[in-house]
C-alpha cells in the first residue's frame, strides 16, 4: 500500500508551515477544507491536515485570491517507520 494510504488508516496527520509577508488572520482558514487545526507562529502557520497534497493546492489558489506574497510552504509528515509501529502495536 502507499505510504499516504497508511498514514490516513493510521489517523496520522501532517503539518504545512506556510508564511506570507503580510499578516493573515486565523479566521481567514476557517472555511478551507482539510484543515483540522491551525496556529501562528509569527508570520508563519501551522496547519494540520489529513490531505497535504489537497491542501497545499487550496493554499496556493487562497493566497492568489486574498492577494498575499506567499514567502514559504512546506510539509511535515511522519516517516514511514513511525506509520508501521504505530500500525503494528
Amino acid at each position: 500500500d502507499r505510504i499516504e494510504n497508511l498514514r490516513s488508516r493510521s489517523g496520522f496527520t501532517s503539518t504545512i508551515i506556510i508564511e506570507f509577508s503580510e499578516t493573515v488572520d486565523a479566521s481567514a482558514f476557517d472555511s478551507l477544507p482539510h484543515v483540522i487545526q491551525v496556529a501562528a507562529t509569527g508570520k508563519s502557520w501551522r496547519i494540520n491536515t489529513s490531505s497535504p497534497s489537497e491542501l497545499r493546492k487550496i493554499l496556493l489558489q487562497f493566497s492568489v485570491e486574498k492577494n498575499l506574497n506567499l514567502l514559504s510552504m512546506q510539509t511535515e509528515e511522519q516517516d514511514l517507520e513511525s506509520v508501521f509501529q504505530s500500525l503494528t502495536l
